[in-house]
């Protein structure tokens, strides 16, 4: 099996290699009392389960009461049974 490549740009017309760092913070809209919805636990959660629902990042497996993994189910092969 080939490796496979991302056809991803890095490069940009017109745009510098090293850009200045921007950095953001909420400090001033906190001041003036503006409160978060949202934790930013809630987001990334709501992002990973998003973007699972859409079948872009897998499913967890289920667990257990215990934590430990279920056993995968048995199935028949012609008229065999496979574990």
């Amino acid at each position: 099996m080939t490796a496979r490549k991302n056809n991803v740009p890095t490069k940009f017309k017109n745009i510098p290699d090293e850009l200045d760092i921007i950095k953001f913070s909420s400090k001033k809209i906190t001041y003036l009392s503006f409160k978060f919805k949202y934790s930013l636990e809630d987001m990334f959660t709501g992002a990973v389960e998003t973007c699972r629902e859409k079948g872009l990042l897998p499913k967890p497996p289920e667990t257990t009461v215990n934590g430990l993994l279920p056993k995968p189910p048995e199935t028949t092969v012609n008229g065999t049974m496979q574990k």
